[in-house]
């Protein structure tokens, strides 16, 4: 069938685990646009590539939203999603491209890059993840190469991967993946 633009889910084998999701023109959204917002797909991989398009509002300081790739997110013994999540992520806000740790529900910054970004620009974001290494590529230029370590090593038994809406105030700009 051909997407006119309507809402739909995301189906398959992806679950909203907070918020709603949508897909409209094949690109997906968070339907509630509620802050960290996080839809995952049991990948069942511990190393691998995520590739996708990002749109969003950037550059706007405390106004924005930002599509944000998860991977390596650490379910519990019984397959479920545990409330203090554990993950890592990227995002671009602000002129930066960020890999960042969320353990155990306290998130923080791993490692940063300088981005030169415009709101409402589609841009080709790919997550390497081997091991312990982790490179991000945009528009086919990596911009971070980091070796996980101490606390971070944690993550590498995580097999799900996912988006996360991360947003502030009302920007002008649909963002979307």
């Amino acid at each position: 069938p051909v997407n006119t633009g309507a809402r739909y889910t995301p189906g398959g084998s992806w679950t909203a685990t907070t918020g709603t999701w949508g897909v409209s023109a094949e690109r997906g959204y968070s339907v509630t646009d509620a802050d960290a917002g996080l839809i995952t797909y049991d990948a069942n991989v511990k190393d691998g590539i995520l590739s996708c398009i990002v749109r969003g509002t950037l550059n706007s300081g405390a106004t924005y939203r930002s599509p944000a790739l998860v991977f390596r997110l650490v379910e519990d013994y019984l397959g479920a999603i545990p409330s203090s999540r554990s993950y890592l992520i990227v995002r671009m806000l602000n002129a930066q491209l960020d890999l960042r740790q969320m353990l155990i529900g306290t998130e923080t910054s791993l490692t940063t890059a300088g981005v030169t970004t415009t709101d409402g620009v589609d841009y080709h974001l790919d997550v390497i993840f081997e091991g312990i290494y982790v490179r991000v590529l945009i528009d086919g230029i990596e911009y971070i190469t980091y070796r996980l370590d101490g606390p971070s090593l944690a993550l590498l038994d995580g097999t799900r991967v996912g988006v996360r809406w991360d947003m502030g105030g009302v920007p002008t700009t649909a963002a979307r993946i």
